[in-house]
């Protein structure tokens, strides 16, 4: 059951499903370390029951330190992979119109992700042009990307000198 759960921790990123996985597999461990230690015990060898408590423990917390760094580090915005990085940038480049992109921010919310992305778009543009180039940047990132759930652009008009003012 901890391995079928982990597949689908895996399958749909969830944490908690992950951490529930991890979860099991050490009350699986535990309770083989605890009919070890009473066997042990029975069989004249009492030290065992300190020990194995001693390696439930440490058993544990490694647990429970590793699920709190993969959460910990999703909360307080850890740096995505490449992957997810270059993907971002080629769905947004491979938009006519948009001449560059800059300050792409991702914040992950449990299994799925939010884009933060400012568009560089030439400066003869309408707004109604920029916005329509927005808007298919947006669409094609979360079409592209499967973590990408939302995506808010930002437009960024480019001068003749290749400065881009917000």
């Amino acid at each position: 059951m901890a391995s079928y759960m982990s597949k689908i921790g895996e399958k749909f990123n969830s944490p908690a499903i992950k951490a529930d996985a991890k979860h099991q597999r050490v009350d699986i461990l535990t309770c083989i370390a605890i009919v070890v230690a009473v066997v042990g015990s029975q069989l004249g060898f009492p030290i065992l029951d300190p020990l194995v408590a001693l390696l439930i423990v440490a058993l544990i917390l490694r647990t429970a330190f590793g699920v709190a760094q993969d959460n910990i580090n999703n909360i307080l915005g850890k740096v995505p992979s490449n992957e997810i990085s270059n993907d971002i940038k080629a769905a947004a480049l491979s938009i006519d119109g948009v001449s560059g992109i800059h300050n792409i921010k991702i914040n992950y919310f449990g299994p799925y992700a939010t884009v933060d992305i400012h568009i560089e778009v030439k400066s003869n543009l309408n707004v109604a042009k920029a916005h329509e180039i927005s808007t298919k940047v947006e669409k094609k990132i979360i079409n592209t990307v499967n973590i990408i759930t939302s995506v808010s652009s930002h437009i960024c008009i480019t001068s003749e000198k290749g400065v881009c003012f917000d």
